[in-house]
């Protein structure tokens, strides 16, 4: 091989290695917009977080239809590459295992991601824990009224026995001297009830708005009603804000935060008051929107 040649074959060279990089989609057959697509999308690295309850204890009924991300993630397209989804996008929930939840979008988008990388985390944990409170307030109220209920049953032993019957029989004490005690008892609960009628009748006649006083001192009286907490358990009383309600009428709410033992610990606990006409209609917990009883 001549001189010529080798001098030839150098300068092929040089040439081929400056025009690789652009000769190099050519040659595998690829356009930009393939490479582009073509680029490995990576799942961020993100940590697990503490959900701070038992998740199991969730009803199907409990998980929204739709949520929303809270932190960057990756989902799968319909021909199975992935594709990057932003934080405060919306999703459609299918199903979940554990704590992972599995999503769907349009397009045959489908993911799944931590259930503590979603804002369905606060809504279960409230719901779950609303859901425990309740429970123990029943339990509680079944147990007073068993205890009310065996105590009854033995003051009515009492009566009946030897003893007390020898104390109330009627030769002891003439009958002339004991219909005027009957007269006189017997009007005076239905002459409370009338007053308390009349109160309340006063009261829901009313169609002036209460001033945020009264309607903390109309939510300390109807608290006594209840059976999932008391007067004593509440941390503060505060006038809520004026709506109206599903016939379109007007109404008033107060908020109080109350603080119970739960199986997650002692909590605070938000409950409102739904005012009408001057009088507390019913009690409800404002995120979930059931009623307290």
């Amino acid at each position: 091989m001549t001189g010529n040649s080798w001098l030839m074959l150098i300068v092929l060279a040089g040439v081929g290695a400056a025009m690789e990089p652009k000769l190099t989609p050519y040659l595998l057959n690829l356009s930009e917009a393939n490479l582009a697509a073509s680029q490995k999308v990576v799942e961020p690295d993100l940590e697990t977080p503490e959900l701070g309850f038992d998740l199991s204890a969730a009803k199907p009924e409990d998980f929204p239809k739709y949520f929303t991300l809270t932190e960057d993630w990756v989902a799968s397209t319909n021909q199975g590459e992935l594709m990057s989804i932003k934080s405060g996008s919306e999703w459609k929930y299918d199903h979940h295992h554990n704590e992972i939840v599995y999503f769907k979008g349009l397009d045959g988008i489908t993911g799944n991601i931590h259930i503590g990388h979603t804002d369905m985390l606060a809504t279960l944990k409230e719901t779950i824990q609303n859901r425990s409170v309740k429970a123990m307030a029943l339990k509680n109220a079944k147990a007073a009224k068993q205890a009310e209920q065996a105590k009854h049953g033995e003051a009515q032993q009492e009566e009946s026995s030897p003893q007390a019957t020898v104390q109330s029989t009627p030769q002891e004490q003439p009958a002339t001297e004991q219909q005027p005690e009957i007269v006189k008892e017997a009007p005076a609960e239905p002459k409370n009830q009338a007053a308390q009628t009349e109160k309340k009748k006063s009261a829901s006649g009313s169609k002036e708005p209460l001033s945020p006083e009264q309607i903390v001192e109309l939510m300390k009286s109807s608290v006594g009603d209840l059976s999932e907490f008391s007067a004593d358990q509440v941390v503060s009383w505060s006038p809520g804000k004026d709506a109206k309600d599903e016939a379109g009428d007007p109404i008033q709410t107060g908020d109080v935060v109350y603080s119970a033992e739960t199986l997650f610990g002692k909590k605070e606990i938000r409950a409102q008051a739904i005012i009408k006409n001057g009088v507390v209609e019913k009690w409800i917990w404002p995120t979930s929107g059931f009623e307290i009883h």
